[in-house]
């Protein structure tokens, strides 16, 4: 095992990937069903030939710029386990800001409120609105996506964490399925939670194949200038917020001062601020409704 592991390092080297190791471990700890204290007890352990195939094809697919996550189907985040495939963006962990935002004001502006309505914009796999599940048992979370393919797999992932329901999914483009021309069609809500895309529609192609090679670019593209998606949420989540709520959204390092200004354009809301995430970075804008 050792040995295959060694010669599969030195052919993802050969590619550029940049932890060529650690993928190989976890792919080798996926295909074993090990954890990574078994893999390193089980290192001079011999591969049976159909294992060894098997692993050869793994690596392959990894020397092909796919993302690791992709080719193991799971993504931790939140310290739970998701389901993805190429149908739902990869959960980052810099999004775990929105997650720990929306606790916050859950105890400073919302205490007293039960249930608590949140809905969670563009959920792909499902990770923030599971998340929330299962931090704030009580609250009555809905999460949306226009993507189907996307809503089956955070269907799954709800299940799979033990919360399917505690949540209601629901397709539809972004606020079109609760609020129209001021028509609220469902009670409005506490907090509207998004990460929505936010790449400009040239930089794509620019950045890491893992991403812009497989990654669904409905899930990156932001635009021109990245700001598309903001436009359309800051402008009809007034009307579906109750009064003093919030909308909190995940956005690119160095957009917080333009989205700030589309806030402001906006006269249902009376403050704005940015939070930074671990490596200091402008993370997510929080907007509060008048």
């Amino acid at each position: 095992m050792s040995e295959a592991i060694k010669k599969a390092e030195n052919f993802l080297k050969t590619k550029s990937i940049p932890k060529p190791r650690l993928d190989c471990e976890v792919l080798m700890e996926s295909l074993l069903g090990f954890n990574q204290a078994e893999l390193y007890a089980n290192l001079e352990r011999y591969l049976s030939s159909l294992q060894f195939e098997s692993y050869s094809r793994l690596i392959e697919r990894r020397g092909n710029r796919e993302p690791t996550q992709y080719i193991i189907q799971s993504r931790e985040f939140w310290s739970l386990d998701f389901r993805v495939d190429k149908s739902v963006l990869i959960p980052r962990p810099e999004t775990e800001i929105l997650i720990e935002r929306v606790l916050v004001l859950r105890l400073e502006k919302h205490a007293g409120v039960s249930p608590l309505r949140i809905l969670d914009i563009g959920t792909g796999c499902g990770n923030i609105a599971i998340a929330l599940a299962k931090e704030i048992p009580a609250a009555k979370i809905i999460a949306s996506d226009i993507s189907l393919s996307a809503l089956k797999i955070a269907m799954l992932n709800a299940k799979l964490n033990g919360v399917k329901k505690r949540i209601e999914f629901v397709q539809g483009n972004l606020l079109e399925p609760f609020c129209n021309d001021r028509n609220l069609k469902i009670p409005p809500f506490n907090i509207i939670v998004s990460n929505p895309p936010y790449i400009p529609s040239e930089q794509i192609n620019e950045l890491s194949p893992e991403v812009s090679k497989w990654e669904p670019r409905t899930a990156l593209d932001g635009g021109i200038d990245g700001l598309d998606f903001y436009r359309k949420i800051i402008a009809k989540a007034g009307d579906c917020l109750v009064k003093e709520g919030f909308l909190l959204l995940e956005i690119g390092e160095d957009q917080a001062e333009k989205i700030k200004e589309i806030a402001i354009f906006h006269n249902a809301y009376k403050e704005v601020k940015v939070y930074q995430d671990y490596s200091g970075k402008n993370r997510v804008i929080e907007i509060w409704k008048k």
